[in-house]
């Protein structure tokens, strides 16, 4: 099972865009039945978006088949990170109950609180950050990186976020101080 979300239905729908773009232009005919913001491949064999504000809403995923020696298995992927409410995330801790069951949180680190900002300051996660200047040129146009750089300076919050793809070391308007202290 795979499961995605965003803080919007808008931005499921997003990332559900390219999931159908690369489904069309995959180069083997992949298995299942792709709709707008679903792939189903069997009834315990699926990907699914879903974004909503009530952790109720959001609970009951549980993996198939993934008890030691099964081949069943979770995934969570969380884009936009940063944005998805904290309840939300405490409903996700409850999928993780078996064996096989991961997450995959995408993000800027726009806020230097909440689960997403948690999740790269302790527990067993395996962290990593791309710059922009780590992207292919054909994504990042290097102009629009001196763009940023230009505008915003290297010291702000905002070329941390969103060129080096770092939690500022200062916050925005709800920071009281830095977190470095």
């Amino acid at each position: 099972i795979v499961l995605t979300t965003a803080p919007t239905w808008h931005q499921v729908g997003l990332l559900w865009r390219e999931v159908r773009a690369a489904f069309a232009e995959s180069n083997m005919k992949l298995p299942g039945e792709l709709m707008q913001t679903r792939l189903d491949i069997s009834p315990n064999w699926y990907a699914m978006g879903l974004s909503t504000d009530k952790e109720e809403r959001f609970q009951g995923f549980h993996a198939k088949g993934s008890e030691p020696g099964g081949d069943g298995g979770l995934l969570v992927i969380v884009d936009e990170a940063s944005g998805v409410a904290d309840h939300i995330f405490d409903a996700m801790r409850g999928y993780l109950t078996s064996p096989n069951c991961y997450v995959l949180l995408i993000g800027n680190g726009n806020r230097a609180e909440g689960s997403f900002f948690d999740s790269h300051q302790r527990g067993s996660w395996s962290r990593f950050e791309i710059a922009a200047h780590d992207v292919p040129k054909e994504i990042i146009s290097r102009d629009w990186i001196e763009e940023q750089r230009i505008h915003y300076g290297e010291d702000s919050p905002q070329w941390y976020v969103r060129v080096l793809g770092k939690f500022p070391p200062t916050g925005g308007d709800y920071q009281l101080c830095p977190l470095w202290l």
